[in-house]
């Protein structure tokens, strides 16, 4: 059985951007390897119910905008900012509808101005941020699905349904506004504040203008629980990762992990592959296709350049890039089999997890009307190594990537 206690887990600056456990690899080199073996481990052991590490898990709702709200430490008035803006190195905070208009455009303008009319009474004691699910701008409807009325919202890329007649629907329906807080932030300056995830939203006052919740796991006690077969499973992936881990090349590791160029370029194939729906698989035919992928990229960058000399400079520099993929195919392959290997893990936690059937119904909205899938992901938070998001990339990246935004921003 899953328990999952209040605990504090403080990380340095903003919740600005959660990483994929597999990216950890690249993120954190050779000790990023390390990190995500043990962090894998402390989950398998969490849903075996034998984990002596305090970890939590908390649903990842697919919001939009993210909202940051509460009193600001320094002037003790309300604002309301998205998390760029909040956490720029200049501040954007909103205290008014004429701030709003001044620092953002477009729509999410309205979103802004929604969010500070309703979000100031419900008692925000601090500063938090949530990913905003519905608002008079981007409003809630009554659609049948499978012959019965539910609620709906799109606020991002998934549409959650909820019975019409449920208490949840009926709550709900007779708001406005409606937003799920994740993140809370402590310190004297804003932009200085650092996040922590044990968000508590119990305090906050109920109002009939906004639906609120914390992203806490809705778990059913026994069933997201690893049985004796799924342990034994879940355990011989973690030891083949350790078996590979003996295998990889920590200078190459370390050297991806400090090169910025490099990391962003191998990030951008993944994505690249997602997009079409391909995972890494073969780690020969990811390899290569990585080459021509960037071989092509650098082309087109010296393409775009006028100087013969300004061309042979970009050619000699893009030489090298290339030497440096084509010269270490052997540990690159080794790299991405370690990110196949956490991935196969990180899939068998999420496949626990979404076992158990929510309150909401999550759909992918298509030509032919409403296609069942999966909630975004989960986002697993321990006291020593912060948190890390655990996402089927393959079916919400995917749909995330080719949806398209709604919101632009100034911030």
């Amino acid at each position: 059985m899953i328990t999952f206690k209040d605990f504090l887990v403080e990380s340095q600056g903003a919740n600005k951007h959660l990483e994929h456990i597999e990216d950890e690899v690249l993120n954190g080199g050779f000790d990023g390897v390390k990190k995500a073996i043990t962090y894998l481990s402390s989950l398998g052991s969490t849903l075996k119910g034998s984990s002596s590490k305090k970890i939590t898990i908390t649903t990842k709702w697919d919001g939009a905008p993210a909202i940051v709200a509460g009193i600001d430490p320094e002037s003790g008035k309300f604002f309301v900012a998205t998390k760029h803006g909040a956490f720029s190195k200049v501040p954007k905070l909103n205290f008014s509808n004429e701030d709003i208009d001044n620092n953002h455009e477009g729509g999410l303008q309205d979103v802004l101005k929604d969010s500070l009319k309703y979000l100031k009474d419900i008692g925000i004691d601090g500063v938090y941020q949530g990913d905003l699910l519905y608002s008079p701008q981007k409003p809630k409807t009554i659609e049948t699905i499978d012959g019965e009325s539910h609620i709906v919202f799109t606020p991002n890329t998934i549409t959650y349904a909820i019975k019409t007649r449920s208490e949840l629907g009926k709550r709900i329906n007779s708001s406005k506004l409606g937003i799920v807080w994740h993140t809370k932030y402590t310190g004297e300056v804003v932009n200085q504040m650092n996040a922590s995830f044990d968000v508590n939203v119990d305090n906050f006052t109920q109002t009939s203008d906004v639906w609120f919740k914390d992203a806490e796991y809705e778990k059913m006690d026994g069933i997201a629980s690893f049985t004796q077969e799924e342990t034994e499973k879940y355990f011989n992936v973690l030891s083949m990762a350790g078996r590979m881990f003996r295998g990889l090349n920590k200078k190459l590791l370390d050297g991806i992990k400090d090169d910025k160029y490099l990391n962003t370029q191998i990030k951008a194939f993944a994505n690249f592959k997602i997009r079409q729906g391909m995972p890494i698989g073969n780690v020969n035919s990811h390899v290569v296709g990585l080459i021509r992928y960037l071989q092509n990229k650098l082309d087109k960058e010296v393409d775009k350049l006028k100087s013969v000399r300004g061309k042979e400079n970009r050619r000699k520099k893009n030489e090298d890039i290339l030497k440096f993929f084509t010269g270490n195919k052997t540990a690159l392959k080794n790299m991405f089999q370690m990110q196949n290997i956490l991935i196969a893990a990180k899939m068998i936690i999420i496949k626990k997890l979404q076992d158990i059937q929510p309150m909401t119904k999550t759909f992918i909205q298509t030509d032919k009307g409403f296609e069942i899938t999966n909630p975004e992901g989960f986002v697993a938070v321990t006291l020593d190594d912060g948190a890390v998001k655990l996402v089927d990339r393959l079916e919400f990246s995917r749909q995330n990537f080719l949806a398209p935004k709604t919101f632009g921003s100034k911030a």
